[in-house]
């Protein structure tokens, strides 16, 4: 079987696409722990309206103070987040 690398360049393109549509809305990388997702489920789909940015970073401790400490530092983080 022969690759088509420019055929593979575009899929891998169109697979990152609506991270890139997210980061130039926001103006802003998309940051490690942070997702982007298809509101409706349809993946290639990447209307700006159908996106929305998730995070997935989670507290890896279960004891309150741990959780709390995540929490704050994840306001801090995001303090300046303007809802789309």
């Amino acid at each position: 079987m022969k690759w088509n690398m420019e055929l593979c360049a575009k899929l891998e393109a169109i697979k990152y696409e609506h991270t890139f549509i997210m980061s130039e809305h926001l103006g802003i990388p998309i940051r490690k722990g942070e997702s982007i997702h298809h509101k409706n489920g349809i993946r290639d789909d990447n209307r700006l309206e159908n996106l929305e940015l998730w995070h997935v970073g989670q507290p890896a401790g279960q004891r309150v103070e741990d959780k709390l400490k995540w929490a704050l530092d994840f306001i801090e983080e995001y303090k300046d987040f303007k809802k789309t």
